[in-house]
């Protein structure tokens, strides 16, 4: 074999082995396949309507009912008894009608119709009547009597064009004495003084004269100062 073919034999096998090498060179180094992530799905969730029942009034609407704002009082041998435990005050009122303790608790309403009421809560009706009883003793010792305390406390600041009357009243069934005052403001104030000798209650009610709570109820008044018993 000649020299020019030992070099072209040589030449080719120096190329066939630098290919083969590159190949798997390029095959070792081959960058590695990146996964596609996986395929997210969003689910748009399903909107189901409310519906709301429409309202179709009927044609008829059903009577407002009346409330009966008061009750009569029934006999007294009827009549309930409350104590006050704190000064050992007592008396009686109609059994049907509502006593309502103050939040300050140094008085009681007495009402012919529920505390919640609406004559209640507005103050006022035609028959209604609320009286007010202090539940905390007066000492009147040191003015003599029960006309000398109103005189002294009350008509002597009074303007002259709001007094009604002023009345001492014969001693009472338990023979406390009492003294009657009827003033202006709104309506008429009446209050009722009562004393057993020292310790002196009050009996207050306000009304419209013309209304029928005057001429109705107010003697229900006299009747609950009668029974009240002062320690």
């Amino acid at each position: 074999m000649t020299f020019r073919s030992t070099w072209i034999l040589t030449r080719l096998f120096v190329v066939a082995l630098c290919v083969s090498t590159t190949a798997c060179g390029n095959e070792a180094n081959a960058p590695t396949a990146t996964p596609f992530p996986p395929k997210v799905v969003i689910t748009t969730p399903t909107f189901t309507p409310i519906v709301v029942p429409t309202f179709t009034p009927s044609a008829t609407q059903p009577p407002i009912p009346t409330i009966d704002s008061s009750t009569p009082a029934p006999p007294e041998d009827e009549w309930a008894t409350y104590v006050y435990e704190n000064t050992g005050i007592t008396f009686k009122y109609p059994v049907n009608w509502f006593v309502s303790l103050h939040e300050e608790g140094n008085a009681v309403s007495i009402m012919n119709a529920p505390p919640n009421g609406v004559a209640a809560i507005k103050g006022y009706a035609d028959d209604y009547i609320e009286i007010r009883m202090d539940l905390k003793p007066t000492n009147i010792e040191t003015y003599g009597s029960i006309k000398a305390f109103v005189d002294s406390t009350v008509l002597n600041t009074l303007p002259p064009e709001r007094l009604v009357s002023a009345k001492e009243l014969p001693p009472l069934s338990q023979g406390y004495t009492a003294f009657r005052l009827i003033t202006l403001g709104y309506g008429e104030t009446l209050t009722l003084y009562v004393a057993n000798k020292d310790n002196m209650i009050a009996l207050t009610t306000s009304y419209v004269p013309d209304r029928m709570s005057e001429k109705t109820y107010l003697g229900v008044m006299d009747q609950i100062a009668g029974t009240l018993v002062i320690p």
